[in-house]
């Protein structure tokens, strides 16, 4: 079951939803990136931020592979799915528009708190600069097809990763909910802390409101007296 989503810009990106069955397989982030692209790319992919940035002989000298753990390289690299994409790449009439290819189930943005696993999704992402022209535009149909290869791989399970990496990739979800836990939690205090100043902020000015005005005037240059103690009190500290 596809997803797929086609955002018409300067660029082409296409992003494909894995279905039900592809989301057995142990979720994990992986991708091969133009190197020009690679500062861009990690402002506005929060996900490939996880990642390790690597040469790799097996794809073009002009690209890198960002991946979490190596063995899921050198999985999908090896897997026979996988050939006619990088057969595609070695293409310069394809490669000069590649941008990226990932896979990934985690989102671009980083999430507010922790996500339960039937909130992950699995998705692969494929994006390359729009030709200016229909024959040019021909020139990549290759690289699109053989993303579906890829795809239908990924759904039938055939991308076996060790058992180790299994444990490593599953180990780095588990840190990655607690770190974003302990944020959700931190953001939280901090949010009740606001709104219990703000709290106390309106129920001083409503309480001067009902003074009158010399009263007022006695309630704010004692403010004042108070705020500059506090004042030179930090300075002697410092």
């Amino acid at each position: 079951m596809y997803d797929l989503r086609y955002s018409p810009n300067d660029d082409v990106t296409l992003d494909f939803r894995l279905g039900p069955s592809g989301a057995n397989a142990p979720g994990f982030v992986w991708a091969i990136v133009d190197k020009d692209e690679l500062i861009s790319i990690k402002k506005t992919r929060w996900d490939l931020t996880l990642t390790k940035t690597q040469e790799n002989q097996t794809v073009p000298k002009a690209c890198v592979v960002m991946s979490e753990v190596a063995d899921v390289t050198e999985t999908i690299l090896k897997q026979s799915a996988t050939a006619p994409f990088l057969a595609a790449l070695s293409n310069n009439d394809v490669l000069k528009y590649f941008k990226s290819f990932s896979i990934t189930d985690l989102p671009p943005t980083r999430p507010t708190g922790p996500m339960n696993a039937s909130e992950r999704e699995r998705h692969v992402i494929l994006s390359f600069k729009l030709p200016s022209s229909q024959s040019e535009m021909a020139k990549t149909v290759p690289l699109v097809k053989a993303a579906f290869g890829i795809i239908d791989s990924l759904e039938n399970g055939r991308y076996n990763i060790r058992t180790e990496s299994v444990r490593k990739l599953k180990t780095a979800r588990e840190e990655l909910d607690k770190e974003l836990l302990k944020d959700a939690t931190e953001e939280k205090s901090k949010d009740t802390e606001d709104s219990k100043r703000a709290a106390k902020r309106r129920a001083e000015e409503e309480r001067l409101s009902k003074l009158s005005a010399e009263q007022q005037r006695k309630a704010m240059e004692k403010e004042k007296k108070k705020a500059l103690r506090k004042g030179t009190a930090k300075v002697r500290m410092g």
